[in-house]
């Protein structure tokens, strides 16, 4: 029935495969497995009849002392252990438990070879480890993997949160170190609730009592019973399996309904579950217990807080104050709520006070001070706070963002553009965007001057964007220099020939130079692109109209109204090339047409008739 370890190994290698991660078995941990086998032993736990109900592993202390998880063991009338080398050991009796911690030594007549037991606290958080226990088949295999972290189970109640894949058998085997020290003892309950207690318990519990019998003993479900099924609540909720927690917590409650830890942590677990209302309701029957816990009206006041009901959140978390709550957090989230209730003068003074606590992370309060000072429209608080915000978290770029549009909101756009400029240093592949921003923020506030160096920074980085080399010229075009803006949109022509929009604005600038024949050529150049352009016949005409070339414009004008009847200033120019061409009775009837257009412009129009 035995099978030399290394096929052991691969056989559990390949049943542990399947949608997991599985750490690898090397040379170390098989160098292992052959040093420590011969102190550890399968272990199969049998009820009335000879009914099997557990199965685990235990390891050895002495030649003939085993510990091993108590529940495996508590119903039991038999218990027998096998050898690496599938030999059954006689089993004397157990000798001692410890119901706080699910363990047991057991006496056995096996000359074991002891383990070396080493101290839990020199484990530490990722370090590589090996649990050794029995497979199915009565095996003595082992399993790598790390330790997820360190957690506090209860005051003075540690434990290890494994990250491995290990089979329930391994329950009660030994977690080593790479040294080949017991640190731990594995807790092995199922996929996800599994840990490591502290190998150091096992020198609390005494080893020199007479063995009893396991069929002398009453069984004893330790699951069932308060005790057990507290510990096993607490484990759970310490490495946040709230399932579990949730299982065994109820069944504690249900014996003791006055057990107010239990329910603490039941609520949690309810909590964890997204099942708010009976989290709450179970909180609440905690301060029924004890009216004095701060720490519940806290947790109470996150599940409001995270269910949007503001108002009961911020009373929670006053009231946790009121009883002198150590979670500075408090004045953070009653911020929080009072912000979501669009009450920013109330979340400020929350904020300010939560900072006047010093704590150890200020940036975000700061941050969500300084929005709720811009959304009161008083700029100069909100930027000292995102100034405040920035010192403290220099890589955080949400505040830097932030503090450039309050700088922009304030008017002091040389402080926005700095900003903006540190944003493109902590992300490059952003600086399009930044740049663009800087452009579109001077020239809102009409300082086209100001976003030349930006626009020209985009086209650097995206040469072949028209539309960024159009936004340059349409600066130079604001600041009245006509040459510069006619070469940028002669440029963005140079990257898309038929971009109307480039030459509409050259055809304007030359019109504001007033070389309106240059200007003609241009609008005709967009006519021929957008020929149902109103504006382009309409630019051609006044072109025209410009050089008293009357006749010219005629035709440009009359297109453009025919596309457009209700351009009022069309029609007007129309009128008058009527009337220079000495036509004044066409001029008469756009008249009739302007009387229902512009009144304005009909009356001025009218003058011109009298004439």
């Amino acid at each position: 029935m035995k099978r030399g370890f290394w096929k052991c190994l691969f056989v559990l290698g390949v049943v542990l495969i399947p949608g997991v991660l599985l750490f690898g078995q090397g040379a170390d941990t098989g160098m292992l497995l052959s040093q420590n086998r011969q102190g550890v032993v399968s272990l199969v736990a049998y009820g009335p009849n000879k009914t099997e109900i557990a199965r685990g592993t235990a390891f050895a202390l002495s030649e003939e002392l085993v510990i091993s998880s108590y529940h495996l063991v508590s119903q039991a009338s038999l218990v027998e252990l096998y050898t690496f080398d599938n030999k059954r050991v006689k089993v004397d009796g157990l000798v001692s438990i410890s119901r706080a911690n699910d363990l047991v030594l057991i006496r056995a007549r096996g000359k074991f070879k002891p383990l070396i037991i080493g101290n839990f606290e020199s484990l530490d958080k990722d370090e590589k480890i090996i649990c050794i226990g029995s497979n199915e088949a009565n095996d003595i295999v082992a399993v790598e993997g790390t330790i997820k972290r360190i957690v506090d189970m209860a005051p003075g109640q540690k434990l290890a949160d494994l990250n491995m894949l290990v089979p329930k058998n391994f329950c009660g085997g030994p977690v080593m170190d790479m040294q080949g020290q017991v640190l731990g003892i594995a807790a092995i309950w199922d996929r996800t609730f599994k840990f490591a207690l502290p190998v150091n318990i096992v020198r609390t519990m005494s080893t020199q009592n007479k063995p009893t019998a396991f069929d002398d003993l009453q069984p004893n479900d330790y699951l069932a019973t308060e005790e057990g099924a507290m510990f096993a609540g607490r484990a759970a909720a310490a490495i946040e399996d709230w399932s579990n927690a949730q299982k065994y917590l109820d069944k504690v409650v249900k014996l003791n309904p006055s057990q107010a830890s239990a329910y603490a942590l039941l609520a949690k677990a309810y909590a964890d579950a997204r099942d708010y209302n009976t989290a709450v309701a179970t909180y609440k029957k905690v301060i029924e217990l004890d009216p004095s816990r701060a720490e519940l009206y806290f947790e109470i006041g996150n599940i409001y807080l995270k269910t949007q009901k503001f108002e009961e959140a911020i009373l929670s978390f006053q009231q946790a104050i009121k009883l002198n709550i150590t979670k500075k957090e408090a004045y953070l989230y009653i911020g929080n709520a009072y912000e979501q209730q669009k009450n920013f003068a109330m979340a400020a003074i929350s904020y300010e006070r939560f900072l006047l606590l010093l704590p150890e992370s200020p940036g975000p309060a700061q941050f969500r001070l300084g929005l709720c000072y811009n959304e009161l429209g008083q700029f100069d608080k909100g930027i000292l706070a995102l100034e405040d915000a920035v010192k403290s978290q220099p890589l955080e770029q949400p505040f830097h963002y932030q503090l450039a549009l309050t700088y922009q909101k304030a008017k002091q756009y040389d402080k926005a553009e700095a900003v903006f400029k540190k944003l493109i240093q902590l992300s490059p592949q952003d600086a399009l965007n930044y740049y663009g921003i800087v452009v579109r923020m001077y020239d809102e506030a009409g300082l086209p001057e100001k976003a030349i160096d930006s626009a020209q920074k985009i086209i650097e980085l995206n040469p072949k964007s028209e539309i960024s080399i159009i936004n340059l010229g349409i600066m130079y075009y604001k600041l009245k220099r006509y040459d510069e803006a006619i070469a940028t949109f002669r440029q963005a022509l140079a990257v898309k020939p038929d971009y109307e929009l480039a030459i509409n604005y050259i055809g304007v600038s030359y019109s504001q130079q007033k070389k309106y024949k240059e200007a003609i050529e241009a609008f005709r150049q967009y006519v021929a692109l957008v020929p149902d352009s109103a504006d382009g016949w309409f630019n051609i005409g006044i072109d025209y109209m410009l050089l008293k070339d009357f006749r010219g414009a005629l035709d440009p004008l009359r297109r453009c109204v025919q596309i457009k009847p209700e351009y009022a200033v069309a029609q007007f120019n129309l009128a008058v090339v009527y009337l220079n061409l000495g036509d004044r009775g066409t001029a008469g009837e756009i008249l009739r047409t302007l009387n229902s257009l512009d009144t304005d412009l009909a009356s001025r129009l009218r003058r011109l008739l009298q004439r």
